[in-house]
């Protein structure tokens, strides 16, 4: 049999982690209509779920292009180790993703033919309505080719009244005090309202520093779209994690696509969102005429989504399917100077290894400023114009607000001397 480095390495961008290189691929499956690939492979040692998500991610991103990737791991039955439990704890997460955090900090004990859960914070009447019992033992054999008796022991129910549960609470609060998870959640500070007005003005700021060094959005300015009304506090998209379960969050979008079902019906959207602590795909399954007040967001618009963070076995990683999704303001950063600047050194994305913006957006930006004029200054090269004219003449429909200054940095030759000196066999041509 070979094995995953002999298999996949030729098509990768990176190598694989040792732990899964050395497995030997048993069967592989392909569905060549949805790019979907499935790994069967047996290790010799275990292997953490973490590398087997990692291996998954680093195929999918490969030059084969697949949808959506898995691994389904074989070890022999010796290597079975009470100690594996959270690894299987976190491989049954991606299958259901609403055990959540039900399963923290237990611990699994083996006596005999008998495997026995100790849970630590509850949830028992929760994992039998999830069926875990049917769950974890068919994991076992799939991966252990074993049989056992699942028991429960622990603190399997929370009784409100119990000296364990008043415990615990004081427990999680002092972890809240200490982390400070409250300023953590709480992304934005803005003015107090004032008396005269109901709506509070978000605080003008000059740079993008301190506590303003990641954009900002204005809560007052939400505005409903899709779903029911968006609630919930807002959480860091780099706080998601898979078993995060509800959540609020917001984001800028930088990729959109829009799907029909086979039957016609329905629409699968997806958007890429960050609020530039970290990236997640937004998700939405629907209707047709339920997705259509969805059509005017576009690449650069700020939402807020409400939704459950699940797995997405076909993306492969955990996304954030959409309840609820509304439109929002941002923060911007302004020029507050009483006699504003023009720019006469500036870059755009022609400029090679030099700048990344189009010149329309940082002509529409520094309209924005108050600036009378701006200069484009590109690399040897003129390809900046057209973008930059047709945005200054979009703002300049009704009368002159911004002038576009049309520059280069050009690149001369003293053509009085020489330009190639020395002695050579080979011709210039």
């Amino acid at each position: 049999m070979n094995t995953f480095k002999e298999v996949f390495s030729q098509y990768l961008s990176a190598p694989i982690c040792d732990s899964v290189a050395e497995g030997k691929i048993k069967d592989i499956k392909i569905n060549k209509e949805k790019r979907i690939l499935d790994v069967y492979a047996t290790f010799d040692k275990l292997v953490s779920a973490e590398d087997i998500f990692v291996t998954q991610r680093l195929i999918k991103t490969s030059t084969m292009q697949f949808s959506a990737v898995s691994i389904h791991p074989v070890f022999d039955s010796s290597l079975f180790d009470v100690e594996y439990f959270k690894e299987l704890v976190e491989f049954l997460k991606v299958e259901t993703p609403s055990l959540n955090g039900t399963l923290n900090d237990a611990k699994l004990y083996r006596k005999d033919n008998v495997l026995t859960v100790k849970l630590a914070h509850g949830g028992l009447s929760l994992l039998m309505a999830k069926n875990f019992t049917v769950l974890f033992q068919d994991i076992l054999k799939r991966m252990f080719s074993l049989s056992f008796e699942i028991d429960y022991s622990g603190m399997t129910e929370i009784d409100g009244d119990s000296d364990e549960y008043i415990e615990q609470i004081n427990s999680v609060q002092k972890k809240i005090d200490r982390k400070k998870l409250e300023e953590l959640s709480q992304l934005y500070e803005f003015e107090e309202k004032s008396e005269t007005n109901s709506v509070s003005t978000p605080k003008i700021i000059e740079k993008r520093v301190g506590e303003y060094a990641l954009p900002q959005i204005i809560p007052e300015s939400v505005r409903p779209l899709y779903g029911r009304v968006t609630k919930g506090k807002i959480i860091p998209i780099e706080k998601i994690a898979y078993d995060t379960g509800r959540a609020t969050i917001w984001g800028d979008i930088f990729a959109l696509e829009w799907k029909e079902t086979k039957s016609g019906d329905k629409n699968i959207i997806t958007f890429d969102i960050t609020d530039y602590t970290s990236s997640i795909t937004v998700k939405v399954f629907n209707n047709k005429n339920e997705c259509k007040v969805l059509e005017n967001l576009k690449k650069g618009s700020a939402i807020i989504c409400s939704g459950d963070v699940e797995f997405d076995k076909y993306a492969g990683e955990i996304v954030l399917n959409a309840r609820s999704i509304s439109t929002v303001d941002k923060v911007k950063v302004g020029d507050n100077a009483p006699k504003k600047r023009v720019e006469l050194h500036l870059h755009t994305n022609m400029s090679q290894m030099d700048a990344v913006t189009d010149a329309g957006i940082l002509v529409r930006r520094a309209y924005e400023f108050g600036h009378p004029a701006i200069a484009i200054t590109d690399h040897g090269v003129a390809q900046a114009f057209p973008d930059a004219m047709n945005a200054a003449e979009d703002i300049n429909r009704d009368e002159n607000k911004i002038k576009v200054i049309y520059g280069v940095e050009a690149y001369f030759m003293d053509d009085l001397v020489e330009s190639v000196d020395g002695n050579s066999e080979v011709n210039l041509d």
